[in-house]
This record gives structure tokens, sequence and C-alpha cells, in this order.
């Protein structure tokens, strides 16, 4: 503690400064005394100390230093060994595939060169990949345009590397956009024929609305049919077609908004529009006989467009009586802007009839609930038959069944079966890799067959609402390809055949080397190369075999 004379401390320290203390009695020597002072002291190389006193110098000026183990000139603090830094320059060292390391010269090189060249793949198109890259081209990293011409007349927009050297198609990009009978346009990607809609419905009444899906038949109402007047009275349900006549007695009720009277019928709701108040509009022809003083008028409630009574009864007459031999699948139109007519009173009896209609067709495309429950019913039942599917592909069967459950139509009851049966496919030409033996061929083959199996996997399960014909066959095709994949091997695993042992060996290496071409060339697979590929294997099988006897001197 300090004295209590006051005076300050005039010790000496060992670095030259004087004690920043007032005189005190312990620590007389300053062995534990630690100045607080900027360090004056300098490196070898002149550079003035950052540090205080008390702390062990460091300089920290950046300076240029030779690292001796490349003599490459590097920029590092002053205090630090350049035999401990890593040099960060360009790596000078040449790889074995003769480029330049791209890496830094005090890091490993390792064995991926990062150069970029352009090499061609099996596809026969050129890109650019790193050099590493090059011995085991990625075929789906071909940005080339396939524009190959799909089954639908468009041209795909895809890549030969997306669409796996034109063998597993994306998906058509152009929209479809056609009216479906329910009045919705069609959301999917050019179908040829249009999927059950998933819109909500938009079927209603004055009692409810239906909360279903498009593709699903609503629920008749069974509320009783609240079409009345003074004059008559339907006395069926909602849903059925009504027993009254049309009333065309004048409506007597006045509008709210001006007081002026309704230019509507008897028992109809009343036109929004006014004769003295919106006389331009309302005496607008259009059948004809709108300008008449007594001119009744309907309004169409799911657009607003009105219409005089007798013009527009003709029109529903008209158009019912023109599809009276083929009745259309779709609802009646308003005249003006073709909006379907999902609500009227006085015309409700062809909005029944084609509700009707439409459920029948619903129910044929969708199928009924009781449909769709068989169908699931026998989705389960086979799920729980293939056994060796369920190991092999457990995340798959997940998905399979939870998009079973959720399914309410046929529809995509039949997308999850077409997946389901191309796994099954899949599974049983893995029951064939246990016979392939262990050549290193054998084995890069396999892994061949193995990646386009995870890749057709990964396609299968893209989301989709529907097979196209497209991607139906193309699904067929690779299936059909990974099946003559396998076979080949076995065949080749099974003859082995000596490049010098006879004519009838060297013609089977042919023979199989054509096949090998076909299957694993990476061009687009068809039913012509597939028969191609059977003609030979059938050739092979048939054809004498002491002369194909196993030569087990050669190495493929």
């Amino acid at each position: 503690m300090d004295s209590e004379c006051g005076r300050a401390c005039d010790y000496r320290l060992s670095c030259g400064h004087v004690c920043a203390r007032r005189c005190h009695d312990d620590d007389r020597d300053h062995d534990a005394y630690q100045c607080m002072k900027q360090c004056e002291k300098t490196c070898k190389r002149g550079h003035k100390c950052s540090k205080k006193c008390c702390e062990p110098c460091q300089c920290l000026e950046k300076v240029i230093k030779t690292i001796p183990t490349c003599d490459h000139q590097q920029g590092m603090r002053c205090f630090e060994d350049p035999s401990d830094v890593t040099c960060e320059s360009p790596c000078p060292r040449t790889l074995s595939c003769g480029h330049q390391c791209s890496g830094k010269c005090g890091y490993p090189c390792g064995d991926r060169c990062k150069k970029i060249i352009s090499v061609q793949g099996k596809c026969g198109h050129r890109y650019m990949v790193p050099c590493s890259e090059s011995a085991n081209l990625d075929l789906g990293k071909c940005d080339k345009k396939c524009a190959e011409i799909l089954k639908c007349g468009h041209p795909c927009k895809g890549t030969c590397g997306l669409c796996s050297q034109g063998r597993l198609h994306e998906g058509c990009g152009t929209k479809c956009e056609r009216p479906l009978f329910c009045g919705h346009l069609c959301r999917e990607n050019c179908p040829s024929n249009c999927p059950p809609c998933t819109q909500p419905c938009k079927t209603s009444c004055v009692h409810s609305r239906c909360y279903r899906l498009c593709l699903e038949a609503c629920v008749p109402c069974i509320e009783p049919c609240q079409w009345k007047c003074e004059h008559f009275q339907c006395r069926k349900r909602c849903s059925e077609p009504c027993d009254r006549p049309p009333c065309n007695e004048p409506c007597k009720k006045r509008l709210k908004r001006c007081g002026h009277r309704c230019i509507g019928l008897c028992g109809e709701p009343c036109p929004k529009l006014c004769r003295i108040c919106d006389e331009e509009k309302v005496t607008e022809i259009f059948f004809g006989g709108e300008n008449k003083k007594d001119a009744r008028f309907v309004e169409l409630l799911d657009c607003g467009h009105c219409f005089t009574f007798e013009g527009l009864d003709t029109w529903f007459n008209q158009t019912d009586n023109e599809s009276n031999s083929k009745i259309d699948i779709k609802l009646k139109e308003c005249p003006r802007c073709k909006t379907p007519v999902w609500r009227s009173t006085r015309y409700g009896q062809f909005v029944n009839r084609q509700l009707h209609v439409m459920n029948d067709v619903r129910r044929k495309i969708a199928g009924s609930f009781d449909d769709v429950q068989q169908a699931k019913d026998a989705l389960k039942a086979a799920f729980a038959s293939q056994v060796k599917v369920l190991s092999q592909y457990p995340g798959e069967m997940n998905k399979l069944r939870e998009s079973a459950r959720l399914a309410r139509s046929l529809t995509s009851l039949t997308v999850v079966e077409a997946q389901f049966n191309c796994l099954v496919k899949l599974s049983n030409i893995q029951q064939d890799f246990p016979k392939l033996g262990d050549k290193a061929t054998t084995l890069e083959g396999k892994k061949g067959v193995i990646n386009q199996m995870q890749n057709l996997v990964n396609w299968l399960f893209r989301e989709r609402s529907y097979f196209s014909e497209q991607e139906t066959s193309d699904l067929e095709f690779e299936a059909q390809k990974l099946t003559l994949s396998v076979k080949y091997m076995l065949l080749k695993e099974k003859y082995q055949p000596g490049v010098s042992a006879g004519t009838h060996n060297n013609m089977l290496n042919i023979s199989l080397d054509q096949a090998k071409i076909i299957l694993f060339g990476g061009s687009p697979f068809n039913q012509s190369k597939a028969d191609e590929v059977e003609a030979i294997f059938d050739r092979i099988l048939v054809a004498p075999s002491t002369p194909y006897a196993p030569h087990h001197g050669t190495n493929d």
C-alpha cells in the first residue's frame, strides 16, 4: 500500500520508466510491478513495439519474407517465422493429368483437377466439366437442349441431362388451359386427356354449397325447393326437376336503392338494374324487345347480366333442344359473357339436369366413393404382399401409402399403382445381382445399373397428378432397358469369351459388344432397340455351347 507521505515514487524500473505509484512500502524492489506505459523497444527491422511495457514484444508490422520450402515471397507479420507459415501462392506443381494444380502452394494437391475442359459425353454432346470429372462423366450435367418431339406433339423443353439423354423426359411445359365441363380451366401441363379437376366445386343453392373438390360427385341437396310465388309453388326437393311452371307475371316489389318498380318477374330475385335509373343499360338491345315499356327481365346470379325473360327462355330452350341428340357435358352459359350458370330459380331445371349429368361423368372419371375405397383396399393388399419391395424401398413405400390414403379419385390411385408396379420391377431386377461375379467390369456395369435405377426412382416420384402418354412410354422402356442390361451382364459373366479362342468366341464377343453399345451407349431406348438386343441374346443362347466354354484366364 502507498505510504502516507504522498510523494511520487521515484524508482527507476528495469524498462527505464519511472514507477507511476506514489511512495509505497510494499514491493520495494518492484518485482511484481507491471509498467503500463508504451514500450519503447524496436525489433531487428527497426519497427517500434506497439504493446505496453509489461507485455511481451511481438512486432505486428506486415513485411515480405521468403518461405524456405518453396522460395515464394509472402506477406506476413514481422514476428512470424516463415518456416511456420503456409504458402498461399498459386501452386506451381503439375498434376498427373498434365494441368497445373489450381490450389495453393502450401496445401496438398490432391487428385481433383478443377480446370474446366470441354469433353464429349456418351450422349454425343460436348460440355464443360472439371478435368477430374471427365473420366467419370455425370451425364445429368449435360445442358444441351433436348428438343425431341414428345408424343403430345410439342418439343421437349428439358435438357439432355435432365431428360436422361432422352430416356426420361421432363414433363411438357405447355399449359393446357382447356375449359373443363365444370367451367374451370385445366391447370395441368398439356395432358392428352385432362385429369379430374382438383379445384373447389362451385355447386350451390339457397340452402347450402358443396365443399368437395370438382372431381368428386356432389351430394344432392334434399331440402324442399324454395321456388315459389303467389301463383305457383314447387313441391320437389331442391336438387330435383321442378314440378311448377315459370311465372311470367310482373314483380310487384320496389327496389330498395331508389324506390322504383322492379323490372323482374314474380317469384324471381329482383334484378339490380332500374328501368329509370339505368335506362341506357336496360334498353340496350341484345335479344330484342328490351326497349319496350313493359319488358320484364331476369338477372343471371353468377355474372349479374340481365336479359328479357322471353329472350333468355328461348336461349335456354334452343341450346337445350340442340343438345337433345347428344347432351353437352357442361352447364348452360350466359349468352353475353359465357359464364356458367350454377344458380338460378327460373332455369333451375336446366342447371339440375346438367349437374346430374356432370355427377355421372365424375363418377366414371374419378370413381365413386365405393370405387375409390375398393381401389385403396386392393393397393393396400398389394403393398403387404411385396415384402421385398418394402425392404428395398422403405422410404418410397411410405410415400405411396400416404399418397394412397389421401387419394380422392381413381386417377390419383392410378399414379400410385404405376409407381408401385415400377418398384416391383426394379426389385425383381435386383434379385439377379447376387448371380453377378466380382470382376472389375461387372462391378462397374452393376454400379451403372444401380445409378440408373436410382435415377428412375427419383424421376418416378416427382410431384405429378397423372402420367402422360410420354411418361408412361419412357417408364416402360427404361424398366425394359434395365432388365436387359442385367441380362447382358449375366451372359457376359456366364460365357466370358476370350478374344483369341476361336471364331465362335470372336463372334460372341462381337454380339455382346453390339448389345453393350445399344444398352450402355447413352442414346434413347425404344422398342426397335429392345427387339434388337433380345435377338442378339437369343442367338447367343441357341448357339452351340462348347465353343463358348468359360475362359477364366481372361479378364474383360
